[in-house]
C-alpha cells in the first residue's frame, strides 16, 4: 500500500454497533481543510505505523452521536467516556445556592441508580429485569425533574454507555414523534414506527409530555392520538427497555391525559424524582 493510500478507517472512537457508520467519505467531505494529513485521511502513528487522522475520527464520532440522538452540549463529556460524576456538583447548575446535604444524598441514589441500569443493559435486551425496591421487575425508566435538574445529561450518558457496552440506544425529541404522526401523505410515521421498535435498541424519549402540552386547546385529531398510542403500545406489549424525560409527576403522567399507552408504560417502570429547580 502506497503512503497515499488507506483502507477502511479502523474502528477506534466508534463503538460497536455504530462504529460502521462511516467507512469512507469523499476526501473534501473527511479531510477538508485538515491541517495534520493534508487529505490523506492517515498519519503516521509514534511506532511509524498508518493510522486515521484525527479528522476522520472525529468525522466518525459525529456521525456515530447524530445517529444516537445525543444533543451536541453532551458530546465532549461523552467522548471522554461516561462519567457520571458530573451528575453531582456541590452548586446548582444554575450557578445558585450551594447544595443541601439531603439534595446531594438524593442526587448520589440517583446516580447510583442510572449506573445499575446503564450496566444492566445488555442483560435487560436478553430479557432480563431490574428490580424495584418492592420486588417488581422493570426494564424502563422515568426520569422526572426540573430545570436544571440533569435529566437531559443522565439521558446522554445512557446513550453513550449503553453503546460502549456494545447496545443500539437511540434519542428521540418529543417533536421528531409528533411530526411523524401528522404526516399522513409521507412515510415518516411507519419509519418512525419501525425504528422505535426496534428488538435491538433502547428508546429514549425526551420531554415526552411535550407532545401533549404543545396540542391545540382541543387537544390531538383522533387519528394523531391513534399514532402516538400505537407507538407507544407497540414497544411496551413487547416489553422492551425505554427511558423517558419529563417534567410531570407520575400522577399527571398517569391521569389519562397522555394516552393509556404512556400510562402503561410509566406504571411498570422504575420512576426517579431529581432533585432540582421545578420547571
Amino acid at each position: 500500500m502506497r503512503d497515499d493510500e488507506k483502507g477502511a478507517p479502523s474502528d477506534d472512537g466508534a463503538p460497536f454497533p455504530y462504529k460502521r457508520i462511516i467507512y469512507y467519505e469523499r476526501r473534501s467531505d473527511m479531510s477538508e481543510g485538515c491541517g495534520v494529513c493534508m487529505g490523506k485521511l492517515c498519519i503516521k502513528n509514534e511506532n511509524g505505523e498508518w493510522d486515521d487522522c484525527s479528522c476522520v475520527k472525529e468525522k466518525r464520532r459525529r456521525a456515530m452521536f447524530d445517529a444516537m440522538g445525543v444533543s451536541p452540549k453532551f458530546r465532549g463529556v461523552a467522548l471522554e467516556g461516561v462519567d457520571l460524576t458530573g451528575y453531582i456538583i456541590n452548586q446548582s447548575a444554575s450557578g445558585g445556592r450551594w447544595l443541601e446535604e439531603s439534595e446531594r444524598e438524593q442526587k448520589m441514589a440517583v446516580r447510583d441508580s442510572v449506573a445499575s441500569y446503564i450496566s444492566s443493559i445488555p442483560a435487560m435486551m436478553k430479557g432480563s429485569l431490574l428490580r424495584k425496591p418492592n420486588g417488581d421487575g422493570y426494564n424502563s425508566l422515568i426520569l422526572r425533574g426540573g430545570n436544571n435538574s440533569g435529566k437531559s445529561f443522565l439521558s446522554a450518558c445512557i446513550a453513550i454507555g449503553g453503546v460502549k457496552g456494545g447496545n443500539r440506544v437511540k434519542i428521540f425529541e418529543w417533536s421528531m414523534i409528533l411530526d411523524a404522526c401528522y404526516d399522513f401523505d409521507g412515510d415518516s410515521h411507519p419509519s418512525l414506527m419501525e425504528e422505535m421498535n426496534r428488538r435491538d435498541q433502547v428508546v429514549i424519549i425526551e420531554n415526552v409530555e411535550e407532545m401533549y402540552e404543545k396540542s391545540s386547546p382541543d387537544g390531538f385529531p383522533a387519528a394523531v392520538l391513534r399514532r402516538l398510542n400505537s407507538m407507544f403500545m407497540a414497544r411496551w406489549k413487547k416489553g422492551l427497555p425505554i427511558v423517558i424525560t419529563t417534567s410531570q409527576n407520575r400522577k399527571k403522567l398517569t391521569s389519562g391525559k397522555y394516552g393509556t399507552a404512556l400510562s402503561s408504560i410509566i406504571d411498570d417502570a422504575m420512576f426517579l424524582d431529581l432533585p432540582g429547580e421545578e420547571g
